[in-house]
């Protein structure tokens, strides 16, 4: 089997259907962002006009030969941008404890996290580098990990501020978005999605500065609210760029 996904040998041609011959049974398939044909399929391919879409049998667009030569699926796929809050920056007299989360309940070290009061607004500094992956324009979906400290019927507000720039374009003022989450059961991993950012316009390698803060004056949740992560869902359309700092 030859993968072939810089397509070096495909940089050129109108119809590639005429230059590949298809096996019987089907030897050719998609995995991903990368197309498959074996050696014999593979023919000369003379000049011509691009891009070329292979089209599966229901019609729908399963891979994209664009003008550079650069292969990139139609199919849209969702991956976590994670950061590690254990890496961020506290913010001075409003930084949140980092203690105890859960233990063995038999009295040992346990594992940690940051512990956001009941009482004060505290916040987590940290910025994010948009991958190679993205697919450019889209919107992205921060969410936040995090468990409520004691059981109770009463709402936990998390807010996310944010400023989003591409590389050689200046930093727009911050936009601040907020959400709700319900603290019911002590210790359960809860999963708060915070809004959707709009993503048009903007490309791989764009950056977000981000302040992660529980607006603890304005909710009425009376107990620490343990955050474990924060991470982005995002659409992937390749496997990385074809250039350094541009997708194509």
């Amino acid at each position: 089997m030859s993968i072939i996904n810089t397509l070096d040998r495909f940089k050129n041609f109108n119809d590639i259907s005429t230059y590949i011959t298809w096996g019987s049974p089907m030897t050719t398939h998609i995995d991903d962002t990368t197309i498959h044909f074996t050696k014999e399929q593979i023919q000369s391919v003379p000049s011509g006009t691009l891009p070329f879409n292979y089209i599966d049998s229901d019609g729908n667009i399963q891979a994209k030969f664009s003008e550079s030569g650069f292969f990139v699926s139609d199919r849209y796929y969702w991956d976590d941008l994670r950061v590690p809050l254990e890496s961020s920056k506290a913010g001075g007299a409003k930084e949140p404890d980092f203690g105890k989360c859960v233990d063995d309940n038999n009295g040992s070290q346990g594992v940690y996290c940051f512990k956001f009061d009941p009482n004060l607004e505290q916040e987590l500094f940290f910025s994010i580098q948009i991958p190679h992956r993205y697919k450019e324009g889209s919107d992205i979906h921060p969410h936040i990990h995090w468990t409520p400290s004691s059981s109770g019927n009463a709402y936990v507000i998390w807010g996310l501020e944010y400023s989003w720039a591409n590389i050689n374009e200046p930093w727009p003022y911050t936009t601040t978005i907020k959400a709700s989450g319900l603290g019911h059961a002590e210790q359960n991993h809860s999963v708060l999605e915070l809004g959707t950012i709009n993503g048009s316009g903007k490309n791989l390698s764009s950056m977000l500065m981000c302040r992660l803060f529980r607006d603890a004056t304005n909710d009425d949740y009376e107990y620490d609210a343990n955050i474990i992560e924060f991470d982005l869902h995002y659409q992937a359309d390749s496997h990385g760029s074809w250039q350094e700092y541009k997708k194509f």
